[in-house]
């Protein structure tokens, strides 16, 4: 038997080196992108409940609108605060304001006209949450009726 033909079968130490490498930077990157996937999952159901809660207050608000119209016709403008109940805490802010126009055409035609907005924040915080980004923010241009109009705020008849 000569010795000089030599038959290697299998990997050599250096190939299983190298592919272990490969393979451990792989299985990284994917763990990596799980946990990023978890987290934007995470966020996106926290916006979804946010949104559904904003246009709870929201119509809670317009609802109390519908029943209580002020005498002049014009809904001051207004903020409310407040924490929404359940799981994940979350607090919310209401925003009334009267839409107006430095042009004489529009300013009849705006009069009664207001925007309502719904903004939902994490965790409680106090005021107006200027300066925090909010989780959902929701508006809607709302008609106020005059004293001389028979419909409310939500544009129902009134009996």
């Amino acid at each position: 038997m000569s010795r000089s033909v030599l038959r290697r079968d299998g990997f050599s130490l250096l190939e299983i080196v190298i592919a272990t490498a490969i393979l451990t930077a792989t299985a990284l990157s994917l763990v990596s992108l799980l946990g990023l996937g978890v987290r934007f999952g995470t966020r996106a159901e926290l916006k979804a409940i946010g949104l559904v809660r904003a246009e709870s207050v929201m119509d809670e608000y317009l609802a109390s609108l519908a029943s209580n119209v002020p005498a002049d016709g014009r809904e001051e403008e207004t903020e409310l605060t407040g924490v929404l109940p359940g799981e994940p805490k979350l607090n919310f802010v209401l925003k009334t304001e009267k839409v107006e126009s430095g042009e004489a055409e529009l300013r009849d035609a705006l009069e009664s006209l207001c925007i309502i907005s719904v903004r939902v924040f994490e965790g409680p915080r106090e005021g107006s949450g200027d300066g925090i980004k909010p989780i959902t923010e929701i508006s809607r241009l709302v008609r106020l009726p005059k004293d001389d109009d028979k419909t409310n705020a939500v544009g129902e008849q009134f009996r």
